[in-house]
């Protein structure tokens, strides 16, 4: 591990890092060039997008490079496929999409364009088979060639161990004439892998399905799975190991209850489970028989309040997630109709909720049902509006909480988003004063005597607390006057605190 790097492979390297770190490099021996070299190509990417902004608005888009002169892509591709580079890949990412949409996370990636991207593409695909130590392989592109499912294939099959992970985003497995399918090359269930997501194409939604026939289902441990029906087709095979499952897909009219009852066949044994915009008043009585839970083991779970009164039915989660409540009255009272109750196991609690002013009633309800909670993280929105009302409703919320926590909490996490932006002159001085966050700080402790940790993002305040740090460590706290900003309220989203424990709900 400590030889030296030939020249030639050195001269290469330093082509492909920045002048900024050239003089770092030179003082950097070849003899610890050689002890890097593992780690130094172990992630192998291929993303060649380009951000910038949209001239329309100034907003942030990111699409390919123009590739019309691909040599010197080429060139980097002939130096991470060569005989000393490719042995030491373990993981490979491939992001061939083209994206001209403003970067948000609900925009779909269109299909890639251009010979110069196609080309490259399959100069990478066809030396594939080098990466021979090749742990984890993702993929986002809208067409699998035949060619990389056959290497995945006999990868898997001369290891003796399964690939860590496959990810295949808005992918085709069928070639270009659209006839011979997957399963023309790979055994059912003998794909052996331990995670996998899939997102097919939009214009292929039954692919998920297929490539779980294909899949042993001994191996498989983590499921992500987007716009799949379970139930079409044949049954599928029962996968035991698998301990997390995410279904995803996008609203439509179609009956999602024979899919869920397809996912609680073939997963018997699951222990996370998240669903995502799955709507429509599923009702406990057709998924789940008598005094009976659908997933006996599950101790997390992501969802809206809907899905939570049929999964969380007779379980001990200690993880729950609720999406957003917006209409937040009627959701917690169906919480409430949990057969068996709710489980009294729930220690984490995550949620966001939509402002209106019964929104601390709204939350008092909600806590009633979660009385052994530890840890709270809760995130308080509201769409545009043309006044202040809002903001006073999120204040409410803040300046009332201490009344309605579980006395057992110990961690509390709040962040308040969404405010609308107006100009200043429509702000009188001293509207909004500056807040007194010591005395929300008093009030949540005397409330809560085991609380250890206290975060508050606010739109005229901020407020860090931990237990026994002692001095400024103990305590980091910031208040704005509304009026000083020239673009309006302070959103805590630019917080650096706020990027780094963002709550997903």
């Amino acid at each position: 591990m400590a030889q030296y790097l030939p020249n030639e492979l050195f001269d290469e390297i330093l082509k492909h890092i920045p002048a900024s770190g050239h003089q770092l490099m030179a003082l950097t021996s070849r003899r610890l060039c050689g002890l890097t070299r593992p780690f130094l190509f172990a992630e192998l990417q291929f993303i060649p997008y380009h951000y910038g902004r949209d001239p329309a608005d100034n907003r942030e888009i990111v699409q390919l490079h123009s590739l019309e002169n691909t040599k010197e892509y080429e060139a980097r591709l002939a130096f991470v496929t060569s005989e000393d580079i490719a042995p030491l890949v373990r993981s490979v990412q491939i992001d061939v999409v083209e994206r001209k949409a403003h970067v948000r996370p609900w925009n779909e990636p269109p299909e890639p364009r251009g010979e110069g991207v196609n080309a490259l593409l399959h100069l990478l695909l066809s030396n594939l088979e080098r990466f021979q130590a090749l742990t984890s392989f993702r993929a986002e592109f809208t067409f699998l060639p035949m060619e990389t499912v056959a290497f995945l294939d006999r990868r898997i099959c001369r290891s003796h161990r399964p690939l860590v992970g496959l990810h295949l985003i808005h992918c085709d497995y069928l070639d270009e004439s659209t006839t011979i399918a997957a399963n023309t090359i790979i055994k059912p269930h003998s794909l052996r892998l331990t995670d996998l997501t899939i997102r097919p194409a939009k214009t292929r939604p039954n692919d998920s399905r297929t490539w779980l026939h294909l899949l042993d289902p001994d191996t498989l441990r983590c499921l992500y799975i987007s716009d799949a029906w379970l139930e079409r087709g044949k049954t599928l095979p029962v996968f035991p190991h698998v301990h997390s499952l995410t279904l995803k897909r996008v609203p439509s009219h179609e009956d999602v209850i024979p899919h869920l009852q397809a996912a609680i066949t073939s997963f018997p044994n699951l222990e996370i489970l998240r669903v995502d915009y799955f709507t429509g008043g599923l009702s406990p009585v057709l998924l789940i028989q008598t005094n009976a839970a659908a997933f006996p083991y599950l101790r997390e779970f992501t969802g809206s309040a809907e899905n939570a009164v049929t999964f969380l039915a007779y379980t001990q989660v200690t993880c729950l997630q609720l999406l957003d409540l917006d209409e937040p009255v009627s959701q917690v009272s169906s919480l409430a109709k949990i057969a068996g109750g709710m489980p009294a196991s729930v220690k984490s609690l995550k949620v966001g909720i939509l402002t209106r002013s019964s929104s601390v009633k709204t939350l008092r309800k909600l806590l009633l049902l979660l009385p052994n909670l530890t840890r709270l993280s809760l995130r308080i929105k509201t769409s545009m509006h043309p006044d202040w009302k809002p903001y006073k409703y999120h204040l409410d919320i803040v300046s009332k909480i201490h009344n309605i926590l579980p006395r057992s909490l110990e961690e509390l996490v709040v962040y308040s988003q969404g405010m609308v932006r107006i100009s200043t002159g429509n702000l009188k001085p001293g509207t909004f004063p500056p807040y007194d966050t010591a005395s929300l700080r008093y009030r949540l402790l005397l409330r809560c005597p085991r609380m250890r940790s206290i975060l508050i993002e606010f739109h005229t305040f901020f407020l860090e607390w931990k237990a026994g740090l002692g001095g400024e460590d103990e305590e980091n706290t910031q208040t704005f006057n509304m009026s000083d900003d020239e673009d309006g309220a302070r959103f805590p989203t630019r917080n650096r605190t706020y990027k780094e424990s963002q709550v997903d709900v």
